[in-house]
């Protein structure tokens, strides 16, 4: 790694690695920054926390401990303050529990206001529905919770809505983030795929399955939120974070069964994924017979590859390989082999907008804003890091030359004493000297 380096939350990036970067590294070069900031006001707030914890709880204060701030622990997207409880005089109540608090500048709350409460709200009642509806499946105890503020919602009723939205908030990030298009073909590119989702809507959301059924769905299901024993049957699933309830067409066979990108699923990499598809399948379809359900998942999970649906629903849930997905998996179903979307495509970006020239071209100006700032802040951090550089070789050299000063200086003979010189003992002593 060369250059300067700034630090991030798992590591470090430098400017190039910052730059190369097809998502907003902007807000993650100042994590670390924004992160001290609200640990510092964590421990500002230390007795109000206290009160919180005592009102939730309905024990004093004086029966429970907070962890001190190096035992906290900060994943993505909260930090987590651990409580030792008193269970002497509070049996009904763990030895210990947890006090989690969103992190505001990893979810977005200076740009939307209200997304700490949406997010704390829908996470506690996520705990409370499986709690109520999987009693078998291992849950924390969730004591308490609350909102500095109002709350809004939104619920959807059916499935083209859910899917107009989620194709709406693409059409936000190619307009607001300031890197979305990266170059003129990289904006056709990507447009041509909305363009293409947004037609394909009634292909895959027909009117049957407009009106549900919705199930409850973990977004970030992969291996690492899997717990197994010995055995490899699964003990615990973690991390209920951003949990919606979703139309069932969304809920689909993870993509990663082959430690693949869901964007690296092709040629000889699609032909091992089919078959680790259709295993799974398979095993889900005999655990139905084991306990006799009235509906087969397994049947529509065939079905979603017979007709492409799963690759249109892998499309709309990622925010940067929707292109890729598209043009691997569903352009051919629809397109001649030969089609090329720089050229008979290129029409297709003008039903994203009027005037979609003048669009892309002003994302390329924002593009080159963008890589000005990413510039300057790696430019500032290197400014700081050198100065704490001077500073420190600076105060290396000043304590040699005093030890140097220290080593040569003659050496009187005699006693040093320390005195008050206020007191008369002390004058005693300095005139006997």
């Amino acid at each position: 790694m060369t250059g300067p380096c700034i630090q991030i939350k798992h590591g470090f990036i430098t400017e190039q690695e910052a730059l190369d970067t097809d998502t907003d590294i902007i807000p993650k070069l100042h994590q670390e920054r924004e992160s001290n900031k609200f640990r510092q006001k964590l421990q500002s707030s230390s007795s109000h926390i206290r009160e919180l914890v005592s009102r939730h709880l309905h024990i004093p204060e004086s029966d429970f401990f907070l962890d001190e701030p190096s035992a906290w622990i900060e994943g993505a997207f909260n930090i987590c303050l651990g409580i030792e409880l008193n269970r002497e005089r509070f049996p009904h109540l763990p030895q210990t529990a947890l006090i989690r608090f969103p992190l505001p500048f990893n979810i977005g709350e200076d740009f939307a206001p209200g997304a700490m409460d949406e997010k704390l709200r829908y996470e506690a009642a996520t705990y409370i529905w499986m709690r109520e509806n999987c009693p078998n499946i291992p849950l924390p105890r969730l004591l308490g919770m609350g909102f500095p503020g109002s709350q809004t919602d939104t619920t959807y009723t059916s499935a083209d809505s859910f899917v107009h939205d989620t194709l709406s908030y693409q059409d936000q990030r190619m307009t607001y983030q300031m890197n979305s298009i990266l170059s003129m073909d990289d904006g056709v590119y990507q447009l041509t795929a909305l363009v293409d989702l947004r037609a394909l809507l009634p292909h895959f959301f027909n009117k049957e399955s407009r009106n549900g059924p919705f199930i409850l769905s973990l977004p970030d299901l992969h291996a690492s939120n899997i717990f197994v024993d010995a055995d490899w049957n699964i003990t615990s699933i973690i991390d209920l974070d951003f949990a919606p309830v979703v139309p069932v067409q969304m809920v689909h066979v993870p993509y990663w069964l082959t430690n693949q990108g869901v964007d690296q699923i092709r040629g000889p990499e699609l032909e091992i994924y089919k078959q680790q598809y259709d295993d799974f399948v398979d095993i889900l379809e005999q655990e139905e017979n084991r306990i006799a359900r009235d509906h087969s998942y397994s049947q529509r999970l065939r079905q979603e590859w017979e007709t492409g649906r799963l690759w249109y629903v892998m499309a709309l849930s990622s925010t940067n390989a929707f292109p890729s997905i598209f043009e691997q998996h569903l352009q051919p179903r629809f397109f001649e082999e030969d089609f090329e979307t720089h050229v008979q495509g290129k029409p297709l970006p003008r039903l994203w907008c009027e005037d979609v020239d003048s669009f892309i071209a002003k994302k390329l100006e924002d593009y080159e804003v963008y890589q000005d700032n990413v510039r300057s802040i790696f430019a500032a951090a290197k400014a700081e890091h050198d100065a704490s550089q001077k500073d420190r070789e600076e105060n290396k050299v000043n304590q040699e030359e005093k030890r140097e000063e220290e080593e040569t200086s003659p050496k009187e003979e005699g006693v040093e004493i320390s005195v008050d010189a206020q007191s008369n003992v002390g004058q005693d002593l300095i005139e006997l000297l």
